[in-house]
């Protein structure tokens, strides 16, 4: 990726933390302007944006509850008054809940579908009409090849997000490409650092987030991919044996 001011602004939810963090301090090294969302991690989105100013990039904060439709529904337009050079769109935000099926709850599913569905479709229909030339890189989770998961709402919507994907893809071609990452266990949930073996998995690689920043990188270059979602889990969607692992976490 060519560095420089061409490359205009990305917009990355929920970039104060994790992924998120690790997503757009690279974006800024890849000569990328930062549109940088946050709901309550205050602290942490100073912090980022602290640390793209320090790479020679402008990042500006921008705070939405996701949960919310109408104030989602305002962000796209909040950033491009400020940002107008809007060119990338990273639907990072996620919320990770273990409950099963059973369990669940209306709120529980409603809470996930309004951060993995409904953000993403209001934030991409929106991006898209201000940004003629651009690309959508949605994150979404490598077990939705899986159907058995204590996480039901999480993973149900995920599916969607990916199927989401494709379609809009083919909606939005050819000034606009769509892709997803789906993560393995790159990182432990917050809590359960103890819980999580970081080789296990099909290549017995340790895991890491910058696996996931080159794929990044990868769909970000490559002008000749749409609608693809990028599997970073060291080969497990191929198989089904650590379903356990999975679901013990």
């Amino acid at each position: 990726m060519a560095q420089g001011d061409k490359n205009g602004t990305a917009l990355v939810t929920a970039g104060a933390k994790r992924i998120g963090r690790a997503i757009a301090l690279k974006l800024a090294d890849l000569g990328f302007d930062i549109a940088l969302h946050f709901n309550s991690s205050n602290k942490e989105a100073e912090l980022t944006k602290r640390d793209i100013e320090n790479k020679g990039r402008t990042c500006l904060l921008f705070q939405a509850n996701l949960n919310d439709s109408h104030e989602t529904s305002k962000l796209i337009e909040s950033i491009t008054n400020k940002m107008p050079n809007i060119s990338l769109l990273i639907n990072n935000a996620s919320v990770f809940k273990r409950i099963n099926f059973l369990d669940s709850t209306i709120d529980d599913f409603e809470h996930n579908f309004n951060i993995h569905v409904k953000t993403p479709y209001i934030l991409t229909r929106d991006f898209a009409k201000y940004c003629r030339d651009g690309q959508v890189i949605n994150i979404i989770d490598a077990n939705i090849v899986h159907y058995q998961t204590n996480y039901f709402p999480y993973l149900l919507t995920k599916k969607v997000l990916s199927e989401f994907t494709m379609m809009a893809a083919c909606e939005l071609a050819p000034n606009i490409r769509v892709n997803a990452i789906a993560p393995g266990l790159i990182m432990p949930p917050a809590g359960r650092e103890d819980r999580l073996d970081r080789k296990d998995n099909l290549l017995q690689h340790t895991a890491s987030v910058d696996y996931v920043l080159l794929a990044m990188e990868y769909l970000l270059v490559n002008k000749h991919v749409t609608g693809q979602s990028l599997f970073v889990d060291g080969g497990d969607h191929l198989v089904r044996v650590r379903q356990d692992t999975i679901k013990s976490l």
